[in-house]
Parts: structure tokens; C-alpha cells; sequence
């Protein structure tokens, strides 16, 4: 068959000689017979065998780009992947820190707040403890003003019991013991009323001594009508 003729060309088997050399009959016969395979181009079978070797190369060729090119197309899949996994990875990092920077400054407006809120509930607390102390302050001013009215009112009513004191005027007492200075000035400005008989008696401290008559007051009486 012509393949097996193209596999002995391919393989060539030449017989030795003694000095160790091929025999150079059989290479000359070799020679012939490629020369001649050369010139008639070889059989029909021979060619399609040719043919077929090299559909086979060239598939096993072929073969060897598509897997390197599947090679290379998953190595840029798993690139392509990893690439993308690290962007999704700095994306959500990126992400939880503008989420975490904004809790933390929405808990410092919160503590803010909270504090302002504590100090305003602090100084409430202030002035109505202050409040309290005046109202304190004024109810036992009060109280002493209400115990020396009953004081005053004690004593007035033992002077309107007593002798002599059915006239008493109570509410100018009541003023006068609560302004002393008040009932001095009343006291230093009024005196007793002057009656008949304290005028004509002269021990009494309302008398009233007329000054001597003058001399043109007796010409007067002297000159009156007749």
C-alpha cells in the first residue's frame, strides 16, 4: 500500500557492511526509489494519505490554538472575576465607612442634643429651686408680719379693755404699731385737745397764758364809744 511504501521513504532500513557503513547499494536504491515516487507524485492513495496527514496536523494545530485560546479566555474570565470581587469588596468597605462616618456623626448631633436637653432640664432645675427659696423666703416674711399683726392685735385689744380706751381708734393703732416711725411723727405733731378748764388752770399742760395787754390795746378800750 502506498502508506506503507511512504513509511518505509519516512523510515528507511539499510543494511550494513562489514567496515560498518551502509551499503551503498541499498542507499542507491532508496534514492531511486523516492526519485521516482518524486516524478509520478505517487499514487492516489498516496496522496490522500499525504492529505489526511496533514488534515490531521493541521486539526492537531488547530486544536492546540483553541485550547490555548480557551486557555487565555478563562485566565481573563478569572482576571475579569477576581477584578470585579475586589471592586464589589472596596465598594461595600467604601460603603460601611460613609455609613459608619454618618452614625457616627448623627450620634454626636444625638449627644449634642441630649446635653444641651440636660443642661436646659439643669437650669430649670436651678431657678425653680430658687423660686421655691424666695416663696420660702416670702411666707415666713409673711408669717412674722401675720404674727406681729396678732401681737399688735393683742395689744390693742387689752387697751380697748382697759379704762378710759372705749374710743380707741383700732386700725390707726394697728398702722401706728406696724410704722413706729409713723406713730412718733403723729405723737411729736398732736397734743391734747384744750378744754375750758385746762386753759383756766394754770398747772395744766394745755393752759394757755395770754401775753399782757399792750398799751395801745388799753388806749382802744379806754377810747371806745360812750
Amino acid at each position: 500500500m502506498a502508506s506503507d511504501h511512504i513509511a518505509r521513504l519516512r523510515n528507511p532500513a539499510f543494511p550494513t557492511e562489514r567496515r560498518g557503513g551502509y551499503s551503498t547499494e541499498a542507499v542507491d536504491e532508496y534514492l531511486r526509489e523516492v526519485a521516482d515516487w518524486l516524478e509520478t507524485g505517487g499514487s492516489d492513495q498516496g496522496r490522500i494519505a499525504i492529505v489526511q496527514r496533514e488534515i490531521e496536523r493541521v486539526g492537531q494545530r488547530t486544536g492546540s490554538i483553541l485550547a490555548a485560546a480557551q486557555d487565555t479566555a478563562d485566565r481573563i474570565t478569572a482576571e475579569a472575576e477576581e477584578e470585579a470581587k475586589g471592586l464589589r469588596e472596596a465598594a461595600r468597605s467604601e460603603a460601611a465607612e460613609v455609613r459608619s462616618g454618618a452614625d457616627a456623626e448623627a450620634k454626636g448631633k444625638l449627644d449634642e442634643a441630649l446635653s444641651r436637653l440636660q443642661q436646659a432640664g439643669q437650669y430649670a432645675a436651678e431657678r425653680t429651686a430658687m423660686v421655691e427659696r424666695q416663696i420660702a423666703e416670702l411666707s415666713g416674711n409673711r408669717e412674722a408680719i401675720i404674727a406681729n399683726l396678732e401681737e399688735l392685735a393683742s395689744g390693742i385689744r387689752t387697751l380697748v379693755d382697759g379704762p378710759g380706751s372705749a374710743d380707741l381708734d383700732l386700725a390707726a393703732t394697728a398702722v401706728k404699731a406696724a410704722d413706729p416711725d409713723l406713730g412718733r411723727d403723729e405723737q411729736a405733731g398732736d397734743g391734747p385737745e384744750p378744754t375750758a378748764e385746762s386753759e383756766a388752770d394754770p398747772q395744766s399742760p394745755t393752759f394757755s397764758r395770754s401775753p399782757p395787754p399792750t398799751r395801745a390795746s388799753t388806749n382802744r378800750r379806754s377810747t371806745g364809744p360812750r
